[in-house]
């Protein structure tokens, strides 16, 4: 997705998207610029093993920045136009998701106050450009 957040310095995570099972924050991906004002991507499965993978690169500067994610079975990997972060090779992230949250988690926490365009879910993975 695309995004523009202005340019401060977060004290909290800002949701950008959540995608979850139900609506459930126990089975969840979720794609944040967190308080350190760089992307960020979690999962969380009940009975599994969540994952969590970072992005290097300030994305809270009033700059549009493209954040990109890509999920799949021992692979959590997400990339801006900064960089690309380590992946997360021990994941396993919820399949059966049917539910979107954007601009707020699950819980309806984090409006980020800012411009998101372009989201787009494919099913299968992929971190193209």
């Amino acid at each position: 997705c695309r995004i523009l957040i202005p340019g401060h310095n977060n004290t909290t995570a800002l949701a950008i998207a959540s995608i979850s099972a139900a609506g459930a924050s126990a089975d969840s991906i979720n794609v944040t610029v967190n308080a350190s004002d760089v992307a960020a991507i979690d999962t969380a499965k009940t009975g599994a093993n969540a994952g969590a993978v970072t992005v290097a690169g300030d994305v809270s500067d009033g700059a549009f920045h493209d954040i990109r994610a890509s999920w799949q079975t021992n692979n959590l990997d997400a990339k801006t136009e900064a960089g690309r972060a380590t992946p997360d090779t021990s994941v396993d992230p919820p399949v059966a998701l049917d539910t979107i949250d954007i601009g707020q988690t699950v819980a309806a926490a984090g409006q980020p106050g800012a411009i998101i365009q372009s989201l787009k879910i494919f099913p299968r993975p992929q971190l193209r450009r």
